[in-house]
């Protein structure tokens, strides 16, 4: 099970019908391309862990992306070996709405309204050399040094996440991004402001030009995602 994915039950595949106390037994059989051995017990593998548990939601996608214990290509191959399955369109659907590869659900949205706003230009994870630190920029606008960053639930509540978040801006200011920020809650209650700030910090960041000092900051990553 990805790191940060807690459940009560523990599913197994088996080959008959059966039943034990705090296991849910399920009669399928595992392509041995996702299976893992840990000791003496086979596991699934990252990738098809997360499919099995995101019927109900991303989240767990964004665990496993975010933890690099498995690639979207992983996830999609997962889903090829495993074709016919009940709750299969829900998992398919989730894995369209994952091809910028985002962290959080706050990341997801985020995505979701740049796709549909037509707003392109734009790259997702970016890594980046600030401040003697290596950062992943949440979405960032290469081209004109412009950064979103995302403030999911998580950030409401950790005073480590929140102190980090500000040293992380202050670093990437001194670099020449300019920084833009949205919560959970705006992006979630208010998403036409957010696409109309986006729009208008793009139309700032081109008019007015940026120091070339931020492009030097750009590590090379092709899979950060573009649009």
């Amino acid at each position: 099970m990805p790191e940060g994915v807690v459940s009560d039950v523990v599913e197994a595949a088996v080959p008959r019908r059966g039943s034990h106390r705090g296991y849910s037994l399920v009669t399928r059989k595992v392509p041995e391309e996702l299976v893992v051995h840990r000791g003496p017990l086979r596991l699934t593998t990252p990738a098809l862990t997360a499919l099995d548990l995101c019927e109900g939601g991303a989240d767990v996608i964004d665990v496993v992306l975010r933890s690099r214990a498995a690639s979207l290509s992983d996830l999609w191959r997962a889903f090829e070996l495993t074709r016919g399955r009940r709750g299969n369109h829900a998992r398919m659907v989730h894995l369209l709405d994952s091809k910028s590869e985002p962290w959080s659900a706050a990341e997801r949205l985020c995505h979701r309204l740049l796709r549909d706003a037509g707003i392109g230009g734009w790259r997702s994870n970016l890594p980046v050399r600030a401040g003697g630190r290596t950062y992943y920029l949440d979405v960032a606008f290469p081209e004109v040094g412009l950064v979103l960053e995302i403030d999911g639930r998580l950030h409401e509540d950790d005073v480590d996440v929140f102190e980090n978040d500000r040293w992380r801006q202050n670093a990437l200011v001194l670099e020449g991004w300019v920084v833009v920020r949205f919560t959970w809650t705006m992006l979630t209650r208010h998403p036409e402001t957010v696409v109309e700030t986006i729009r208008a910090a793009l139309a700032a960041t081109k008019d007015h030009g940026r120091p070339t000092g931020f492009r030097q900051s750009i590590l090379a990553r092709p899979s950060a995602h573009a649009q």
